[in-house]
């Protein structure tokens, strides 16, 4: 177990990786705190987009404005289904999802699992530059109270 006045490999890390040396002053250390805050303020604002245009994708709000094209009605002797149906799933034969909405709704929950892939990594930046902020005041404190 490490001495209790010895900084842990822990909250030195995140000290390390924003380029702040472990012993560094709490007042850099809040900056840089200040600068993760707006940095999860920009994701969490690029993830409330990136909602809003995903359920914009899948209720087809966007595609209002196009009428669908007409088609021609089927001949009455051609019941049977175009495509055969799996065995497993008697309405599969009739689904198909055509355009590109498929495509957009893919591709924006792709950006949204990296946006929240970096929401959780700041989270954990931002626990670990609290504790080393509270860390180099409570050593601010000591040093500052013992020579007054």
């Amino acid at each position: 177990m490490a001495p209790a006045n010895e900084a842990s490999p822990r909250s030195s890390s995140p000290l390390l990786l924003m380029g702040l040396s472990p012993d560094a002053p709490a007042e850099d250390i809040a900056y840089v705190l200040g600068d993760v805050r707006r940095a999860q303020s920009r994701v969490e604002s690029k993830r409330a987009a990136l909602q809003e245009q995903i359920a914009a994708a899948s209720s087809r709000r966007g595609n209002k404005r196009r009428a669908p094209p007409r088609r021609a009605q089927l001949p009455a002797a051609n019941d049977a289904p175009l495509l055969p149906a799996a065995a497993d799933d008697p309405g599969a034969c009739g689904y198909t999802r055509k355009g590109g909405a498929g495509a957009v709704r893919r591709r924006l929950r792709a950006a949204a699992a990296d946006v929240k892939k970096e929401r959780k990594r700041l989270e954990a930046v931002r626990g670990d530059l609290d504790e080393a902020l509270v860390d180099a005041r409570e050593m601010l404190a000591l040093h500052g109270g013992g020579t007054a």
